[in-house]
């Protein structure tokens, strides 16, 4: 479903799809460190704030996402509803200047049963399931989880686009960003806290390409 991805994610400009449609360019990015990611526990749905170092790292993106001009300069900044992305794009906001939006479509897959476990009590209750990449009922799937955040994401890339803003800042989470990333033809890839990939969407397919991951945490 996606093409070739681009040589760099912060100096890709705006591309004309398939369809003669440009694409629209997202930054999405995995939220800070929160309690729970300390404490080593499966989140979904469930609303850890962030840690301290977690406050720290949104921080640090906020800078390094302010020093980008041209066609990588962010214009608007949005999260999830949950507490962890809603703090970390607070933080990254104020780093720009900006106010933050919140979009639901955007939130974390429910992990059911799992959610405020670690691994080793899910492998305790579910022997086996995580080496063989299963998931128990209540588990929301990678098809559940791309048909609600992939038109979310269309919303998002619309409303920026009629506003004429920059790149939009996606804060969200690990899950909707390997969702999102698979959708564009990448293989399985792990997406630390305060990771970036940069997207570009048409809008009128749905269809996707992504870039490198970048670590929003450290400096060039």
């Amino acid at each position: 479903m996606g093409r070739d991805p681009p040589a760099s994610s912060e100096t890709t400009g705006t591309a004309a799809s398939v369809t003669g449609v440009p694409t629209i360019p997202l930054l999405l990015i995995r939220h800070g460190e929160s309690t729970w990611n300390a404490a080593r526990r499966w989140q979904g749905h469930a609303d850890p704030p962030l840690s301290e170092t977690g406050r720290g790292q949104a921080r640090r993106a906020g800078t390094r996402l302010a020093a980008l001009d041209g066609d990588a300069t962010i214009g608007t900044v949005w999260s999830s509803d949950l507490r962890r992305a809603r703090e970390t794009a607070e933080l990254i906001a104020e780093g720009l200047g900006l106010e933050p939006r919140v979009h639901a479509g955007v939130k974390e897959r429910t992990a059911g049963p799992w959610e405020g476990l670690t691994r080793e009590e899910i492998e305790r209750g579910w022997p086996g399931y995580l080496s063989r990449r299963l998931r128990p009922q209540g588990f929301e799937s990678d098809a559940d989880l791309a048909e609600r955040v992939i038109p979310a994401l269309t919303e998002i890339a619309n409303l920026v686009a009629g506003e004429g803003h920059g790149v939009p800042a996606i804060v969200t989470h690990g899950g909707v960003i390997g969702v999102v990333d698979r959708l564009a033809g990448s293989e399985r890839r792990r997406f630390p806290n305060l990771a970036a990939v940069r997207f570009e969407l048409d809008p009128e397919t749905g269809e996707i390409s992504g870039g490198p991951v970048l670590d929003l945490t450290h400096p060039d």
